[in-house]
């Protein structure tokens, strides 16, 4: 005895569409209400009305309908192709699953192909799982099984990983090698289909999977896996309804059949037929599984019972297939058993028509689907042509776009390099302008400072003679009458002689530093600190840092005029007690800061630049191309910082 599981393979989801809606009142000419008819506008709309419809689909099918076909109108009339799309498929899922007419299920599923063709990738993907189960359904198994693995390989192509979809193709491919019984490849399908579940955590029903890997692994008289997979059934379902109870029962009647215990068998099988309104199929089995079990008891009489009570089943509900097949090949058996060989010719006969007819219908049904497979390769030739032909339109306008963005780009480098030309004979004005202002500045001080030194010149050759001439009469006049040398005037005069000698020395080597031109700018700036400090009392800590010494004369004279500048600055207005002078030169750039802890500059004192010499600092910074930066400091004092390439 052989017994199939009736299975019934599902249709997927239009993945992105679908989502739980609960029931509700709902109207379709709100969504039809709206003037505009654009796809951009109304998708989403329509997208909407489909995932209503879906929610819909299980408990009441006829409004899913209902609704689908709305969405379908609304797409038409918006030029949706995706939506024309999913809700054609929707349609045909309603009646492969709900309405189980997988016929007309099939009508729907050919006309929508050319829009999945033109719709997002994820609807024809679909599409090739739904035709499949809607051949699945019908008994083409070689159909089927085509279909579900042009959609495996075209999502293995795309990289699509959409587990929902790919537990269903698997689940459902291995539903229909079952029913073609080829059970290792059933095994390997539902197997990946059940490690999507367990090994990714996807949260799925797995009871379609272990049912159909209970039978069959009961067709492979694997008992023990069998079992195994109808007591998942049991943890996975502890409330049951009907037709799993119906299922669960015919499996454990097939189990004690094949352990060779009959009565065991007889008790599970009529608990399969006691759900009356269960699956007719599986009711038809578990009456065939009665009869197998009576018959190795030898209760002939009762195995003929209740096999022909399947047989009025069979043909109260249409059905003439491998189930009542399998039935008169039995009954056959059990009249020749009987010695009643009249009936056992009879449905021996019967048995053979039946097979020749069943042949018939799948030679005929052969034929249709390779029809159908010319038509849908005709339709794939054509779209093929127009894509290739708009490819070729594409490539014609791409080549003129080609042409327009080259003469655009040589337009736009000509008009760039004619403002860069422009650009460029501007910075060279500017530059020779600034070079030339820098030049006029470099004169200007060159000019000052020759004039300094001629001051300094006069002051310590002609000024400075004739004062130590003046000190030398003096002197002889002390010897001529000495008495003199204890007159205070006497004392006063060569005392205040002394002094004016002492500041016509300093401002002579202020004017014209010849240490400067002898020993360098650090041993120059350090005589004239010094200088500072004895007079004034001011403490001025000198530090420097890096190779001053390789500075050029132009640029060291211009540094030790400034820092004069500023420590003058320092001493006529800061009211300060300490200055740091701070010279640093590394890596081409020289960087001077002067800082004192004074009264601090303000705005109005730094506007003053000319009775603080900020002016002649900014005019040398400016002719050596350098940067200078005045700013208070916290909590008092000033700091500034000069910083020159050299």
């Amino acid at each position: 005895m052989n017994w199939r599981i009736v299975l019934v393979v599902l249709t997927g989801y239009v993945f992105g569409f679908y989502s739980a809606v609960p029931a509700q009142v709902f109207s379709v000419m709100s969504y039809l209400e709206d003037g505009s008819r654009t796809a951009k506008s109304n998708g989403p709309k329509i997208d909407s009305l489909i995932r209503l419809a879906y929610g819909f689909k299980e408990q009441q099918p006829d409004t899913a309908i209902d609704l689908f076909s709305a969405a379908l109108q609304y797409s038409r009339l918006s030029d949706y192709t995706d939506g024309i799309a999913a809700s054609l498929l929707g349609i045909g899922a309603v009646y492969i699953d709900q309405k189980d007419d997988p016929e007309r299920g099939l009508i729907c599923l050919r006309k929508v192909y050319p829009f999945c063709l033109l719709a997002k990738k994820k609807l024809l993907l679909l599409w090739y799982n739904n035709i499949g189960c809607a051949f699945c359904n019908m008994g083409i198994f070689d159909s089927a099984a085509g279909y579900y693995y042009t959609g495996l390989a075209l999502a293995q192509r795309l990289d699509y990983k959409d587990k929902d979809y790919l537990f269903r193709l698997h689940r459902n491919m291995g539903i229909n090698y079952y029913g073609m019984a080829q059970y290792d490849k059933a095994a390997a399908s539902l197997r990946q289909a059940r490690d999507i579940v367990l090994k990714d955590h996807f949260s799925a029903d797995l009871t379609t999977t272990y049912l159909t890997l209970a039978g069959l692994f009961a067709e492979l008289k694997q008992l023990d896996s069998t079992l195994y997979y109808v007591r998942e059934i049991e943890r996975l379902n502890p409330e049951r309804n009907g037709y799993l109870e119906q299922q669960i029962h015919l499996l454990y009647g097939i189990l004690y059949f094949r352990w060779q215990q009959p009565e065991k068998a007889i008790a599970a099988f009529k608990k399969a037929i006691a759900f009356r309104n269960g699956d007719q199929g599986n009711l038809i089995n578990s009456f065939e599984g009665l009869g197998a079990a009576y018959t190795l008891l030898k209760q002939y009489r009762q195995a003929a019972y209740y096999m022909e009570e399947g047989l009025k089943i069979a043909a109260r509900q249409g059905m003439g297939g491998v189930e009542v097949l399998s039935i008169y090949n039995n009954l056959s058996e059990v009249y020749d058993s009987l010695q009643d060989y009249k009936k056992a010719y009879h449905y021996h006969r019967a048995a053979t028509a039946l097979k020749d007819s069943l042949d018939n219908v799948k030679s005929t049904r052969w034929m249709e689907e390779l029809k159908d497979r010319y038509q849908l390769a005709q339709k794939n030739n054509e779209l093929k042509e127009k894509q290739l032909q708009l490819a070729l339109n594409k490539k014609a306008l791409h080549q003129k776009d080609l042409w327009i963005t080259g003469i655009v780009s040589c337009a736009l480098v000509l008009l760039v390099i004619l403002y860069q030309k422009h650009r460029l004979q501007l910075q060279k004005a500017k530059t020779s302008r600034q070079k030339q202002r820098i030049e006029q500045l470099k004169a200007v001080i060159d000019g000052e400072e020759r004039e300094k030194s001629r001051i300094g010149r006069q002051l310590h050759d002609d000024i400075m003679v004739e004062l130590s001439i003046v000190k030398m009469g003096l002197d002889a006049l002390s010897q001529n009458h000495p008495p003199i040398l204890d007159a205070d005037d006497y004392k006063g005069v060569l005392q205040q002689i002394d002094n004016t000698g002492l500041k016509i020395r300093q401002t002579a080597h202020n004017l014209m530093p010849d240490i400067l031109l002898h020993d360098g700018l650090v041993p120059a700036i350090q005589y004239f600190c010094n200088n500072v400090a004895t007079i004034t009392r001011l403490h001025i800590n000198l530090q420097h840092y890096g190779d001053i010494a390789q500075l050029s004369p132009e640029i060291g004279i211009s540094i030790y005029r400034m820092i004069q500048e500023l420590v003058q600055n320092v001493i006529k207005h800061a009211k300060a007690r300490n200055v740091l002078i701070q010279i640093n030169c590394r890596e081409g750039l020289l960087s001077l800061t002067v800082e004192d802890d004074g009264t601090g500059i303000g705005a109005e004192s730094e506007a003053a630049g000319d009775k603080m010499g900020l002016r002649s600092i900014r005019m040398r910074v400016k002719a050596l191309q350098g940067s200078i930066d005045i700013h208070r400091r916290i909590p008092n004092g000033t700091s500034i910082n000069i910083e020159l390439k050299i």
